[in-house]
């Protein structure tokens, strides 16, 4: 009885589990080169299944080739995890996962070739809609945390044809992904774990007072 209660005792003060910081991708490759949000949706729409799913640890990738296959775009900062190391040209990728933002207005940069859109819990935070070089002023856009916490985050990003292309996402001067990003939603405890200490609590005292 005395370990079963020290036991829900532990889990019952244990922090929630995170998993390491990484970012999840897809990537869907196309011959119709989107030229807007909308076209880009639309391709994600039609598609039966990614072209290849990848894992990285920042939003930030160098401007270089676009013709270069997806494992060599992504370098050290991500691996490809399925399907094939497709190009990078025309193609669009969405990234998702969770990021901790602290209490009150958090500003966020994108720098893109070629257009994109955030979101974050759901709400479009900047976009560009339409296609643009990457060395071009980066766009910026607000998100109010309230009193700070933990939020989704979904960056939708196309590549035209040929050319080169880049793709670099700063929180507050900060990478998307170096320090914010939490990786995947805790792990909640069971639900009855909580009643099952108060009733093993609850048989302790009991058990005493007979004693007694």
């Amino acid at each position: 009885m005395r370990n079963m209660i020290a036991a829900a005792a532990l889990l019952l003060s244990a922090p929630f589990a995170a998993n390491a910081a990484t970012i999840d991708g897809v990537h869907y490759n196309t011959t119709t080169n989107p030229q807007n949000i909308a076209g880009a949706r639309a391709i994600i729409a039609n598609a039966v299944a990614p072209t290849a799913t990848f894992e990285a640890m920042a939003l930030e990738f160098t401007n270089q080739s676009a013709g270069n296959t997806l494992d060599t775009w992504l370098g050290t900062n991500g691996t490809v995890t399925g399907g094939t190391a497709e190009a990078v040209a025309s193609a669009v990728f969405v990234f998702s996962g969770l990021v901790s933002l602290q209490a009150g207005i958090n500003t966020f940069g994108v720098q893109s070739d070629d257009g994109f859109e955030l979101l974050i819990d759901g709400n479009r935070v900047a976009d560009f809609d339409k296609n643009r070089g990457f060395n071009q002023t980066p766009t910026t856009g607000d998100f109010d945390a309230g009193n700070g916490g933990v939020f989704a985050f979904e960056l939708l990003f196309w590549d035209g044809p040929g050319g080169a292309t880049g793709l670099r996402t700063p929180l507050k001067g900060n990478v998307l992904g170096m320090n914010a990003v939490v990786g995947t939603a805790p792990v909640p405890l069971p639900a009855g774990l909580p009643l099952l200490a108060a009733g093993l609590g609850g048989l302790a005292v009991l058990r005493r007072r007979t004693r007694s």
